[in-house]
């Protein structure tokens, strides 16, 4: 899932790990940077073996905190909608 920023609102730099677990305090095992090209930014899990602590964590956007009230604002993955079914012209629908 994307996370977003609470400060810069940036949905684009990272996503959560298998880690993420929404119940727990998050850390740095738990985001990874999208690209891990990324000049600006590092992966904390690189940091003291992904322990960084959630008050740790930065935006490598704009240097705000990654976390807000102790949690990561996470963007769940979409989810394909179904196309809606289209009526044959000429075909009538009775309503119930």
């Amino acid at each position: 899932m994307k996370v977003k920023c609470p400060k810069c609102k940036r949905t684009d730099t990272y996503l959560t790990t298998d880690a993420y677990d929404p119940n727990k305090q998050p850390n740095g095992k738990m985001v990874r940077l999208r690209n891990p090209k990324y000049k600006g930014g590092l992966t904390f899990g690189s940091v003291m073996g992904g322990n960084v602590p959630a008050q740790l964590m930065e935006c490598c956007d704009c240097g705000g905190m990654l976390t807000f009230g102790g949690k990561l604002i996470v963007i769940p993955d979409e989810v394909k909608e179904v196309p809606k079914q289209r009526h044959k012209k000429g075909v009538k629908h009775e309503r119930q």
